[in-house]
């Protein structure tokens, strides 16, 4: 291993730099050479002397962990990263991070989320009931204005009951058709012609 000299000049005076710099570019870099993501990174490397370089698989290995050695070593000498260089057992090691904090702060924020969205949700519900609202005021007043009720005595609106809408269908359509009412069909009204439809009934027309 590192049999040319030239290469164990390189070698050494990697293992001597404060950087992390990889010295020689490695297969990986010639493949990715015309990247243009990478090309910054690429002028710290003199491609020519991959052609001096006679570099064997464990060569590059070998560089490829003097790098990664020298980059953690760096790291260690962050202060805002917890991690550093165990000279014991040789080892880089991180220290457990304190993420109790966070987790509540994750909750919290979660909780403020849901809640946020409840009450656009209920904003919305809100909006569309009072626009419903206007909508069906509209409807009813155009109605009013459409009544031909000449009989002042009588009240502009016919409300059936359940049963008349099941066996009296035909009045309420020529009461619905004469023009001098409003005929309001109530919810209960529709719920049994729905139920008399399912339980293979009919209506008398």
């Amino acid at each position: 291993m590192l049999e040319s000299n030239h290469l164990k000049t390189i070698v050494k005076d990697a293992l001597l730099q404060d950087t992390w710099i990889q010295p020689v570019p490695l297969t990986e870099d010639m493949a990715a050479r015309k990247i243009p993501v990478l090309e910054n990174a690429h002028k710290l490397l003199n491609f020519r002397q991959e052609c001096m370089l006679d570099l064997s698989e464990a060569d590059e290995d070998l560089i490829r962990i003097i790098c990664l050695k020298k980059f953690g070593e760096v790291l260690a000498g962050l202060d805002e990263v917890a991690f550093h260089w165990d000279g014991d057992t040789k080892h880089f090691v991180c220290k457990a991070l304190d993420v109790s904090g966070i987790d509540d702060l994750m909750e919290k924020q979660e909780a403020e989320e849901k809640a946020q969205k409840a009450l656009a949700e209920e904003k919305k519900q809100k909006l569309m009931k009072s626009m419903a609202q206007l909508r069906m005021q509209s409807v009813v007043r155009k109605l009013e204005g459409s009544i031909l009720n000449e009989d002042e005595g009588l009240p502009p609106y016919v409300i059936p009951i359940a049963d008349v809408m099941c066996n009296q269908l035909n009045i309420i359509r020529q009461l619905s058709e004469c023009g001098r009412f409003v005929v309001v069909i109530p919810q209960d009204g529709k719920t049994n012609i729905v139920i008399r439809f399912k339980d293979g009934g009919h209506l008398s027309l």
